[in-house]
């Protein structure tokens, strides 16, 4: 079974003046309808050592935080920092990477992109196709 490494949103608890990470269940729950083993990744740790220790197959960057670009603050650059030095491990590695909203919008500034906002386009569901026989779909 390929082993997918899941980013996670930042969130800051003033109650405790602490910083939590924190994943939307239906991300993993998704990974493991797709064959896949989400393994869920932390910051404050070395993301390499999942990679050399246990085997990483992929990457998915979650959704949640807005780029520092779009709304600066101390979460989105810790997660930027953080998801462009993963991201540019696995151009190196040639490991695959997937974006999910917010994750898809650090792929896309990181080759280039620039962004405007758009109005009620906020927890929108999309229905996505992908065409059968595709590289992207899991042969469990």
């Amino acid at each position: 079974m390929k082993k997918i490494v899941v980013t996670q949103r930042l969130l800051e608890n003033e109650s405790y003046h602490e910083v939590r990470e924190a994943l939307d269940i239906n991300y993993c729950s998704l990974l493991q309808e797709c064959g896949y083993l989400p393994i869920v990744l932390p910051y404050e740790v070395d993301f390499k050592k999942y990679f050399n220790d246990i085997g990483i197959d992929g990457v998915l960057l979650s959704g949640g935080n807005d780029l520092n670009v779009c709304s600066k603050n101390s979460l989105s650059k810790k997660r930027d920092e953080f998801e462009v030095e993963l991201l540019e491990y696995c151009i190196e590695q040639k490991i695959p990477v997937f974006g999910i909203c917010r994750g898809m919008q650090l792929i896309a500034h990181y080759f280039g992109s620039s962004f405007k906002k758009v109005e009620n386009e906020v927890n929108v569901r999309n229905k996505l196709i992908v065409k059968s026989g595709s590289l992207y779909v899991s042969t469990k």
